[in-house]
């Protein structure tokens, strides 16, 4: 099983469900190339999903992965369907994937990752001091609908991923005038995920999803936002092993 984080973040933001996925899968989280610890695309190739999926595609060649059981976020969840396209995919469960937003909410996502971006940057020199405060934690209600329930720790290391990633601007710029083509060559089983308190991207995308790719069912989760993992690491868990193993029409 393969996981990709959202932008801004890196594979630590999985550590809340990785001990019970790794009960039933070869599990690999990625850095994708400029976040995390992975260096950036090389100069003058924009970090766009099709860039960013061949990056994740060479790591699964590296490791010898013809196929895998691909989870994504958010720009993650996208990559994970563009690698689908090219039948990477044993299956996908793809949670809050960007890529569907009208022009209006395009405007709306923009403004929010922009501004949180500044916000990391400041906080990012003194973010371990920062995040023992769990109303400095509650900022991050774009991202979780349970902000207090994310570690100081955690916190600390998400507001010096987002801050940090070289990737960011151009990949922002990227999603903000692109959306998803040839989704009916996805064959595999496909699971859209989305929380219910999404509060990024609206969880009315999540139908557009469903309808674009043959096949594709849509899961919710109640009460999370669009980052999940740590709101309810259980459910989600549970929601990742169900679409990786469950039965298919």
């Amino acid at each position: 099983m393969v996981l990709v984080h959202p932008l801004g973040s890196q594979w630590r933001i999985w550590e809340p469900v990785l001990p019970a996925l790794e009960q039933r899968f070869d599990v690999v989280a990625v850095d994708m190339p400029g976040f995390g610890e992975s260096p950036p695309l090389p100069a003058g190739e924009i970090p766009s999903v099709p860039a960013l999926a061949s990056a994740v595609a060479e790591e699964m060649d590296r490791l010898g992965l013809q196929t895998a059981h691909l989870v994504g976020n958010s720009i993650g969840g996208w990559t994970v369907l563009e690698l689908a396209k090219l039948g990477r995919a044993s299956t996908v469960t793809a949670i809050s994937p960007a890529g569907m937003a009208t022009d209006g909410e395009r405007r709306y996502e923009a403004t929010s990752l922009v501004i949180s971006r500044v916000l990391a940057r400041a906080m990012a020199p003194a973010a371990g001091v920062l995040t023992r405060s769990s109303l400095v934690r509650r900022l991050a209600w774009q991202n979780f609908a349970r902000p207090t329930q994310v570690s100081p720790q955690q916190a600390a290391v998400a507001i010096r991923a987002y801050a940090r990633s070289p990737a960011f601007p151009a990949a922002r710029r990227w999603l903000n005038s692109h959306a998803p083509e040839n989704l009916d060559r996805i064959h595999c089983p496909v699971t859209i995920a989305w929380g219910t308190k999404d509060r990024l991207i609206h969880p009315r995308q999540a139908q557009r999803w469903v309808d674009a790719i043959p096949g594709a069912r849509l899961v919710e989760l109640p009460g999370l936002g669009h980052a999940p993992m740590s709101d309810d690491p259980e459910l989600v868990a549970a929601t990742i092993v169900e679409a990786a193993t469950g039965p298919r029409p």
